[in-house]
């Protein structure tokens, strides 16, 4: 077993990752099951397929890396990911009613889970990767800063005297708002407002109850000040944690760059592929046949680019990948706005089809010599690697009339290979 700098692997804390991970796993079998020995259809699981397979993906990922890689930093960060993720599942599963007041104490405890689930995603993954520690020891107190606000959340959540969940009339999964009234076990019922459920319109309300485990004097997290002090902290320090991002990858070799544009790159794919399945759902009210499964792979492609990332395994071309990336998502979204402006003007139905047809030909159209053009912008901005490397080379051809000295132009050789093919090693051979 090889030691990282990342931190280092010993058996107990490999033991400790084959415990968690298979922890994790066991959550999430029985939040899948539970529904079904109640009798109950709470947990929809074909709405948390995405969620799910970055828990159950990022649990068996932070195992190979503290087992195999022995990136201890960036394993633990994933596992606790992954182990937050599962117990928030705990809050789908769990039926509401009350004739199932007996499995409230699972709610306080899934909301710690989504609590850190969360906060270790927007927070602690931009500031700790891709080593598993902060860029330098300036931004240590920013990583005190979450641990601290996290544990309060997360303590306030738990413990805090009352706990909440909804009611209504047309969202399977929640009790009617009438059976809690009638149950006398609600506290109080308010917030109702209008809602468009699965079976037609109607109304949801907040339903306050005691919480079995809570502690009198903890305070909420929610319309408290110290509550609100918390969420607030914690946004600050993602955006904080984003800034310390740029700051690494600014300080970064190439190396470490390429790691960073990775994983931004399978996130940056997740929030196109949400985008554009948004755009579709308002501006013409469908959905993409099968799009779950694109958002499946979308999740899972995000502990995958962390694992190829972490290990170095052929990252040479992500810059290239970027800005295809980049570009397609520009050339999507510019004919979407076309499609959305013709529908905007001749109506949203579609209904002649001559309409149809032109809108389709005038988008097949415009997408060759519009991806070309965009494709040009964006290399220009992404992809300079090409551009210097081009450069380099013509400067260097240059300088290759006035060279005499055969040590110089090696040097200047070995230096031009470098900055444009960036190989692990380089070696000169000079037949005498």
């Amino acid at each position: 077993m090889t030691v990282s700098p990342m931190g280092q692997s010993t058996p107990a804390l490999r033991t400790a990752s084959w415990a968690v991970c298979l922890l994790t796993l066991s959550i999430v079998l029985f939040a899948a099951i539970l529904p079904s020995l109640l009798g109950v259809d709470t947990f929809r699981i074909d709405s948390e397929f995405g969620l799910l397979a970055w828990v159950i993906a990022s649990s068996i990922l932070g195992l190979i890396l503290i087992v195999r890689a022995g990136a201890s930093g960036m394993g633990w960060l994933v596992l606790v990911i992954g182990l937050g993720g599962a117990i928030s599942s705990l809050g789908a599963a769990v039926p509401t009613g009350p004739d199932y007041m007996g499995w409230l104490p699972l709610l306080p405890v899934s909301s710690v889970g989504w609590i850190t689930f969360l906060g270790l995603t927007l927070a602690g993954l931009p500031l700790l990767f891709p080593t598993g520690a902060p860029p330098s020891r300036r931004w240590r107190p920013v990583l005190w800063l979450l641990i601290g606000l996290l544990a309060f959340a997360a303590l306030s959540s738990a413990f805090s005297p009352e706990l909440s969940v909804f009611c209504s009339d047309v969202i399977p999964g929640q009790a009617d708002c009438s059976v809690w009234e009638s149950s006398g076990d609600a506290l109080a019922i308010g917030n109702c407002g209008p809602v468009v459920g699965p079976i037609g319109d109607g109304i949801e309300c907040q339903v306050f109850l005691d919480n079995p485990i809570g502690i009198s004097w903890v305070p909420a997290l929610e319309d408290s000040i110290p509550g609100n002090i918390a969420g607030v902290g914690l946004l600050m320090t993602a955006a904080v944690a984003i800034v310390s991002l740029g700051v690494r990858m600014r300080r970064a070799g190439s190396q470490e760059r390429l790691q960073i544009k990775a994983v931004f790159l399978a996130l940056g794919a997740v929030v196109a592929a949400t985008t554009v399945d948004a755009l579709l759902l308002e501006v013409f009210d469908i959905t993409l046949p099968g799009y779950w499964i694109v958002e499946l792979l979308m999740w899972l492609a995000i502990p995958v680019s962390i694992f190829l990332a972490i290990n170095r395994f052929r990252l040479y071309e992500i810059d290239r990948l970027i800005s295809r990336t980049v570009s397609y998502a520009v050339v999507v979204a510019l004919l979407l706005g076309t499609v959305a402006a013709v529908a905007a003007v001749v109506g949203t139905r579609f209904s002649d089809p001559l309409v149809v047809a032109g809108t389709t030909l005038a988008v097949a159209a415009l997408f060759s010599p519009l991806r070309r053009r965009v494709q040009s912008v964006v290399d220009r901005r992404f992809n300079r690697s090409r551009y210097d490397a081009e450069r380099v080379m013509s400067q260097f051809i240059g300088s290759l009339r006035d060279g005499v000295d055969l040590e110089n132009i090696a040097g200047s050789w070995r230096a031009v290979v470098g900055e444009t093919m960036q190989p692990s090693s380089v070696g000169v051979w000079i037949r005498s």
